[in-house]
């Protein structure tokens, strides 16, 4: 998983990449993958996409813009944003444990 690169530059938005050969078995993200075949990523708001970019997008931290430069040099090892998109991460991987146990086995 790359939380900040996108195409070798810095993104605005949280990045979720794996090997093109997983993609239809990634859902949704942080890591979380299924037993079952998908030819798409689902998005934030539960939509189907195909173009990973859109994915993307639709993962985007509170607005965070990671290209504009602040008193954080490198907002891809600020902290306080990684320890939000960790808390993101749990949250989404819990729900999906909650509801379905037998995709969390080996993951938790």
């Amino acid at each position: 998983v790359s939380l900040c690169l996108y195409k070798g530059v810095q993104y605005s938005n949280l990045w979720v990449w794996a090997w093109p050969s997983l993609k239809n078995k990634l859902h949704g993200i942080c890591g979380s993958f299924t037993e079952n075949i998908h030819d798409y990523y689902t998005a934030r708001n539960t939509s189907h996409q195909t173009d990973a970019t859109a994915f993307a997008d639709t993962w985007q931290i509170e607005n965070i813009n990671i290209n504009q430069r602040s008193v954080f040099e490198d907002k891809c090892l600020n902290e306080i944003v990684l320890a939000e998109i960790t808390a993101t991460c749990n949250n989404i991987t819990r729900g999906i444990c909650d509801k379905d146990p037998i995709y969390c086995e080996g993951f938790i």
